[in-house]
């Protein structure tokens, strides 16, 4: 995971959270204070499946701002957030703050600590960071497990970065595994197949895949945190 301390956005959006160990159900996590930037042209659909899987946990103070120099009509999260979109939560003392910022940005980016100004680069850092906020925290399996998760995170870069040779070559890679797994890494879903989703609907790669691809999609979408988020693909 990258991590630097460049400012992403004006830290006096997000007050400070008191820095408490936070308990939901049997899962423990320090509180979450981030903000997330992203282009509205290219939504980080796999970070905001993480935010709904946060949602199904525990309560999640979430808004938004657009920032001036975005020009289009930013996506309405009312479809995919419920309610109005904006603060869905009273902000509490001991959980999660988000605040979702739209600008024309080349890739998205998290600030971790707005007061220690600690930023994680690039869509697949942030659901990994996210991630390590709930039980699909992969750090939590075997060292096997953990590194073929990584592993798939990685892979999916190829999807959106690669040449269609690369592209090609992820995709049928990624249909033998499904062959005879049900998960990418593991017995159960992972950040590796919430990231490999966003990445296959940000290359266009959806429509056409595989059948053992397609059956997996479908797998996913069953999920109310990747169906919500369908609609901004």
């Amino acid at each position: 995971m990258t991590i630097n301390t460049e400012p992403a956005v004006n830290v006096d959006m997000v007050p400070a959270v008191k820095q408490a160990s936070c308990e939901s159900g049997q899962f423990q996590h320090d509180p979450i204070d981030s903000v997330i930037t992203m282009n509205p042209a290219r939504p980080a659909l796999s970070a905001l499946v993480i935010c709904q899987l946060l949602r199904s946990q525990e309560p999640v103070n979430i808004s938004t701002h657009t920032h001036s120099n975005v020009t289009m009509k930013a996506p309405d999260l009312t479809a995919t957030f419920g309610g109005n979109g904006l603060n869905l939560a009273a902000p509490v003392e001991c959980g999660v703050r988000i605040t979702l910022v739209w600008k024309n940005v080349e890739r998205a980016t998290l600030m971790a600590s707005p007061q220690a100004r600690r930023t994680v680069h690039g869509e697949s850092n942030i659901c990994r960071y996210l991630a390590r906020h709930l039980p699909m925290n992969h750090d939590r399996h075997d060292a096997v497990t953990a590194t073929e998760v990584d592993q798939w995170i990685d892979t999916a870069a190829a999807l959106t970065a690669g040449s269609k040779k690369e592209i090609a070559a992820v995709v049928r890679s990624l249909n033998a595994r499904l062959g005879a797994n049900a998960w990418l890494a593991g017995g159960d879903m992972s950040v590796a197949d919430v990231v490999m989703w966003g990445s296959l609907y940000r290359a266009g790669q959806v429509a056409d895949a595989p059948n053992n691809v397609k059956k997996w999609i479908k797998s996913c979408e069953v999920n109310p945190a990747f169906a919500s988020v369908k609609c901004l693909a």
